[in-house]
C-alpha cells in the first residue's frame, strides 16, 4: 500500500514539474522562447498626418523579425502620389520619393525596427513613414499595450466626391479615445486637378460664400469635439458640405482604429 502511495505522488511531483517546466518556456528538455508580435501582415496609416497627406504601410512580421514593408503616400486631397508623375523635374520628384520609400523599408528590414534615420531631403516622408510602421508593429502585439479603440495622433481622410467633382478633406486628432481637434477644408476638382476652395474668394456675394463655408466648417468641427463623435447634426445651408465633413471625419476615425 505505501509503495502505492509513494508512485502516486511522485507521479503527481511529476505532472506538475512538466505543467512548470512549459509555463517557464521549456517544452520536452527544450527552451521555447514566446513571440512577442503574431505572424502577420499588418497596415496602418501615418499618426502624424498634416494638409499635405499622410502614409499608408503594409508590414509582415515573421518569427519576431519584420521581413517586408511596403507603402504608398497620399497628397493632401486623398491622392496616391504617383512616382511617374509626382513632384517637378530637377526638385524633389518621383524618382526621390520611390528612392526615399524603398530606402526607409530597407532600413526598416535590415534593423528589424520602425524607428530609422530619416532619408536626406525626405524629413516629412520619412517621419511619416516610421509613424505608421510604429502603429502596424503596436498592431501586430501578441499583448496589446493598450486597450483604448484608436491610437492617438492626428489622421488623413477624405469624403467621396458629389457629382460636381467636390470633396471635403478631415484632419482629426485622437487623444486618449477622445476627439480633440478637428480641422476641415473643401476641395473641388477641375481640369488641372484639385484645388482647395478659398474662403476669401469661394462663391457669391449674397448667396453661399467663402464666409457662409467657413462658418459651416468651423460648427461642423466644433460639434465633433463637443459631442466626441463625427455623427453630427448637418449645419443649416450647407447640407451637401455637412454630409461630406461627416464622411470625411468617420473615415478618419476609421484609419485611426487599433
Amino acid at each position: 500500500m505505501l509503495k502505492k502511495v509513494l508512485f502516486c505522488a511522485a507521479l503527481l511531483i511529476f505532472s506538475l514539474v512538466m505543467v512548470a517546466g512549459c509555463g517557464n518556456g521549456n517544452v520536452n528538455g527544450e527552451a521555447v522562447t514566446a513571440s512577442t508580435y503574431s505572424d502577420a501582415t499588418y497596415t496602418a496609416v501615418s499618426a502624424n498626418a498634416n494638409a499635405r497627406g499622410f502614409v499608408e504601410l503594409t508590414l509582415s512580421i515573421a518569427g519576431d523579425e519584420i521581413v517586408d514593408v511596403t507603402m504608398v503616400e497620399y497628397d493632401g486631397f486623398g491622392n496616391p502620389k504617383d512616382y511617374d508623375s509626382y513632384g517637378r523635374e530637377g526638385a524633389f520628384d518621383g524618382s526621390d520619393l520611390q528612392a526615399a520609400h524603398e530606402a526607409l523599408a530597407a532600413a526598416m528590414v535590415d534593423n528589424n525596427t520602425y524607428n530609422v534615420d530619416t532619408v536626406s531631403g525626405a524629413t516629412s516622408t520619412s517621419e511619416k513613414t516610421m509613424s505608421a510602421a510604429q502603429l502596424a508593429v503596436e498592431k501586430a502585439l501578441v499583448e496589446p499595450v493598450s486597450d483604448n479603440i484608436y491610437f492617438d495622433g492626428t489622421f488623413f481622410a477624405v469624403s467621396d466626391q458629389d457629382e460636381r467633382g467636390n470633396l471635403v478633406i478631415a484632419l482629426v486628432t485622437i487623444e486618449n479615445d477622445v476627439i480633440s481637434a478637428v480641422e476641415l477644408a473643401e476641395a473641388t476638382e477641375g481640369e488641372d486637378g484639385f484645388t482647395l476652395k478659398d474662403y476669401e474668394d469661394y462663391g457669391q456675394e449674397g448667396a453661399f460664400d467663402g464666409s457662409d463655408l467657413q462658418a459651416a466648417h468651423e460648427a461642423l468641427a466644433a460639434a465633433m469635439v463637443d459631442n466626441n463623435t463625427y455623427d453630427v447634426d448637418t449645419v443649416s445651408g450647407a447640407t451637401g458640405t455637412s454630409g461630406k465633413a461627416v464622411e470625411a471625419a468617420k473615415n478618419a476615425l476609421e484609419a485611426a482604429k487599433r
